[in-house]
């Protein structure tokens, strides 16, 4: 699919999908592009709160994976944009509250960031009602707000009703 602002594929990862593939599941990849920004100036500043799934079954590629993503967003923020960051398993923690994104407080989150393992079983609810609680507390709010759940979506079914907030 192509438009004016982006690029997009969607790819199978597997050869054959179906009842003959011999599996319950099929993973499909997609890849988004996105157009060049126009030279009108800067964009927009942003406040970013990224809710970090930290469960027993993000160990290996998945949890380093959205770590470096992370890492790699974090670079491109400007001390104009706010960054927050929750990191949840069984319950939710805010490790980086939501805040102006300093130089220091850029190298404090990265290194945060880096020293986050994974424990216990998935609790995506808490996580939720945090990360709306927590946007809530921003005494400034820039125009352009995003809330990035990072997860492999495996929770146990008791706990995949929640509140959203608005934000």
């Amino acid at each position: 699919m192509e438009n004016n602002s982006f690029n997009s594929n969607v790819e199978c990862c597997q050869s054959i999908i179906g009842v003959s593939s011999g599996t319950d599941m099929t993973q499909f990849c997609a890849s988004l592009k996105a157009s060049e920004l126009p030279d009108e100036g800067r964009r927009a500043p942003v406040d970013i709160l990224v809710a970090l799934d930290v469960s027993g079954s993000m160990e290996g590629d998945k949890i380093n994976t959205c770590k470096s993503s992370i890492s790699l967003l974090l670079r491109q923020l400007t001390s104009e944009d706010s960054f927050g960051l929750i990191s949840f398993s069984t319950d939710a923690t805010v490790e980086i509250p939501i805040s102006k994104l300093t130089t220091s407080a850029r190298k404090s989150a990265i290194d945060k960031i880096d020293s986050l393992h994974v424990h216990s079983s998935t609790n995506i609810s808490t996580a939720i009602n945090l990360t709306g609680l927590n946007s809530n507390l921003m005494t400034h709010m820039n125009e352009v707000r995003s809330i990035f759940l990072l997860t492999d979506g495996e929770a146990p079914t008791s706990h995949i009703h929640a509140l959203l907030w608005v934000w």
